[in-house]
């Protein structure tokens, strides 16, 4: 069993000002017959920020040579507000921890100034090469902790 961080929905909705945000709008093919997001996009948005947020930290996930992974271990949301199409919103990353080859991600949805969703994304880091895990690398965990959370 993995040992890694999980935040409640809590800390989530109550964390400070966010290390990384990323703007999207909800999409037409997002939407669900009812006209609302369909649950599973809140987390491809949360993973479109993290990608967009690892991209934007001096090229974390080009480095040369690059040999590992991020599979996930555990994903969670929390839904408060529903999110319709053409919404725009924000996707803040929230909360981060970094323990060893583990990292969990906390999320925040903000639409019109309101919590919309909480979600958490937690992964470990493994080598490419060999399968096992590994130390989260030295700029990514830099990065990371940039913001906020623990460990």
């Amino acid at each position: 069993m993995m040992d890694f961080h999980w935040y409640s929905q809590n800390e989530l909705v109550n964390a400070s000002a966010p290390g990384h945000v990323h703007p999207m709008t909800v999409r037409v093919q997002d939407v669900d017959a009812a006209g609302t997001m369909f649950f599973a996009h809140v987390f491809e948005y949360c993973h479109d920020a993290y990608m967009a947020f690892l991209l934007d930290r001096d090229g974390v996930l080009n480095e040369e040579g690059r040999i590992w992974g991020q599979p996930l271990l555990r994903v969670e949301a929390h839904f408060l507000k529903p999110l319709r199409f053409t919404d725009r919103f924000d996707v803040h990353m929230a909360l981060a921890w970094v323990d060893g080859s583990c990292v969990t991600v906390g999320f925040r949805l903000l639409h019109a100034g309101r919590v919309a969703a909480v979600a958490q994304l937690a992964r470990v880091f493994i080598d490419l090469k060999t399968g096992k895990k590994m130390d989260v690398p030295a700029r990514a965990a830099a990065a990371l902790r940039s913001i906020g959370g623990g460990a």
